[in-house]
């Protein structure tokens, strides 16, 4: 089975399941708990799960992927969707090598088995996972950190908020904050480096006008170019960042302003032109949202004030930290989660 030409490629974080189909690559980070992939062979579907515990202690009306129980039920609810039966898929079970590995083996292992799903490969260690919906693989890249230094935050925190037309680029011990109106930021950040930076622009380009070589970080497309530079200096390349885009809200419950679907339209055609791996978005609505990015686990989310936004999901979050300021001039997979990801 070939590689497909239009491929979706997604990044999961922990407490995330995700349901796709032929043309998905997902990718996830194993630096704690663990991932089930579930297959189906014949219609080459299937659905990923990134969770932390086996099941909750105390029950809850609403799912969450973070518990292997409940993301199964979820993908029990898709399966159905795609009239689909469970013994119908191909399991694998990929666990953190931690001190509850032998716990999570078991626990995952006996879900799958009551609901009559064969299990191929059991796995425990650390690394780069990643999932070809179009051929059922699931293959390790390379060593991932230590459970310590996976997604956990840093003792010290640094602070910085972008006001419009400034950006910067960070490592773990980063937090990136903004306010959006009808201005786009995109977030982007290298899972294995735990690297990543964020912009705040204005308007998607000034056009014909010169910029007489100086960046102006208040236009879409100059700003990606200055983070572009940063990527570099870091010895990296583009197409190993996941990227989100956030904003391009209404500020006025009025038709006719064509300045937020334009941020919009541009952010889209940037994240494709410089071939960023899509992580997720939070885009549209009437009013403004807040935007937190934190460098050290790459989760970027949005608390909103808005209306009809077009959100993957929402979550706030509060943390005492060291704040300073700095100015520097998803198709056809259904996903589930905390955070705006993938």
């Amino acid at each position: 089975m070939h590689k497909p030409e239009n491929l979706l490629e997604i990044h999961l974080m922990p407490g995330e399941f995700l349901f796709g189909d032929a043309d998905t690559r997902v990718r996830s980070l194993l630096g704690e708990g663990g991932i089930f992939t579930l297959w189906h062979p014949h219609r080459r579907i299937g659905c990923i799960s990134h969770f932390r515990v086996p099941c909750r202690a105390t029950a809850s009306p609403s799912l969450d992927p973070a518990c292997a129980e409940e993301a199964l039920t979820l993908a029990m609810v898709e399966m159905s969707r795609a009239l689909t039966r469970p013994r119908e898929y191909v399991g694998k079970l990929f666990v953190h090598d931690g001190a509850e590995a032998a716990a999570l083996l078991d626990g995952v292992s006996d879900l799958l088995d009551f609901q009559d799903i064969k299990l191929k490969v059991q796995y425990r260690g650390r690394g780069n996972l990643v999932f070809d919906v179009w051929n059922g693989e699931v293959w390790m890249q390379k060593q991932a950190p230590p459970l310590a230094l996976a997604g956990k935050p840093p003792e010290t925190i640094f602070e910085v908020y972008l006001h419009t037309g400034e950006w910067y680029f960070g490592d773990e011990n980063t937090r990136i904050k903004t306010l959006l109106g009808s201005c786009v930021s995109f977030t982007l950040w290298h899972p294995e480096r735990r690297i990543g930076g964020m912009c705040h622009y204005m308007l998607p380009t000034r056009g014909a006008r010169s910029h007489r070589g100086e960046l102006d970080g208040k236009y879409g497309d100059e700003a990606l170019e200055l983070l572009r530079h940063q990527i570099e200096k870091e010895g990296t390349r583009p197409r190993e960042y996941v990227a989100r885009v956030f904003g391009g809200g209404s500020m006025l419950d009025i038709s006719g302003i064509n300045l937020c679907e334009r941020n919009v339209e541009t952010a889209r055609e940037l994240i494709k032109h410089y071939g960023f791996r899509v992580g997720g978005e939070c885009l549209g609505g009437i009013g403004h949202r807040n935007v937190v990015f934190d460098i050290w686990s790459g989760e970027a989310r949005a608390a909103n004030e808005l209306r009809s936004p077009s959100c993957l999901s929402e979550a706030g979050m509060k943390l005492n930290s060291t704040a300073f300021t700095v100015s520097r001039g998803c198709p056809q997979a259904h996903r589930f989660g905390q955070g705006v990801s993938t």
